[in-house]
């Protein structure tokens, strides 16, 4: 005897998931939501809510002007403490900055010691380094700005 297939979940926009994915988050703001409650709740998949979620960040957020925040304790949230955004946007600038350091140091570096006249990986040097001084700038004044 063969099991069924299982059905494959309903095709859905990243926009309409987006717009669920918001409405829960509205709803339960400032409390924030782990992606298990958002399946729940939405009947949506894992990639769907995760899709939602991006749509969140790129449109969502913006539109109903409240910031999103994401961490490891609340989940995905709208909070309305200024303490959370500075906190969210200052590891997202540090994410940043490792992801082009090791950029850099893996692959930039030992492209430009094996092939010092490669012109891309030369502009490429260049410009990622100018990337990593703005980052370390902006986190430096972040710092003082908070701090004070």
């Amino acid at each position: 005897m063969t099991t069924p297939p299982t059905p494959r979940p309903a095709r859905v926009s990243r926009a309409d998931a987006g717009e669920q994915v918001l409405h829960e988050l509205i709803n339960a703001a400032p409390t924030g939501l782990r992606k298990a409650h958002l399946v729940d709740e939405t009947g949506l998949t894992p990639s769907q809510v995760y899709g939602g979620t991006v749509w969140v960040k790129d449109t969502g957020a913006s539109r109903e002007n409240r910031p999103f925040t994401v961490t490891r304790r609340d989940g995905y949230r709208f909070s309305d403490d200024p303490a959370d955004w500075t906190a969210y946007e200052r590891g997202q600038l540090r994410r940043m900055l490792t992801t082009l350091h090791r950029l850099m140091t893996g692959t930039l570096d030992p492209h430009l010691q094996r092939e010092p006249a490669d012109p891309l990986a030369r502009m490429l040097h260049s410009q990622i380094n100018g990337m990593i001084g703005a980052l370390e700038y902006a986190l430096t004044e972040a710092d003082r700005l908070t701090t004070q």
